[in-house]
């Protein structure tokens, strides 16, 4: 997947994990602070997971950011969410989801 112009820019100089998933909550893009942060077993097959597999978030299944997201054509932003990622300890996250041009709301 290439990235949006202008994106592909930030995504070098960005610290904190990120991923980048389609309308179907494949994980399609990624970078190195995500990759890291998973149990190798799961980051080596990171492109072949949904987002939620691999998070497990209590957010996940009734309140996907990402559809929340998708559906406003707006950021979404959640604080301080402690779960454990799949295969590996607990962690704390600050979710948060920006559509892109091809995903805002019409």
């Amino acid at each position: 997947m290439q990235l949006p112009p202008g994106l592909d820019q930030c995504a070098k100089i960005v610290i904190d994990s990120y991923f980048i998933i389609d309308m179907e909550q494949n994980i399609v893009e990624f970078n190195r602070a995500f990759y890291s942060m998973l149990p190798r077993s799961v980051a080596r097959t990171l492109k072949t997971k949904k987002c939620y597999e691999v998070l497990q978030l209590d957010v996940c299944q009734e309140n996907c950011i990402a559809r929340e997201c998708w559906r406003s054509g707006s950021q979404v932003r959640l604080d301080e969410n402690q779960r454990r990622v799949i295969d590996g300890d607990r962690q704390r996250f600050i979710l948060s989801a920006i559509p892109s041009s091809t995903t805002r709301a019409r």
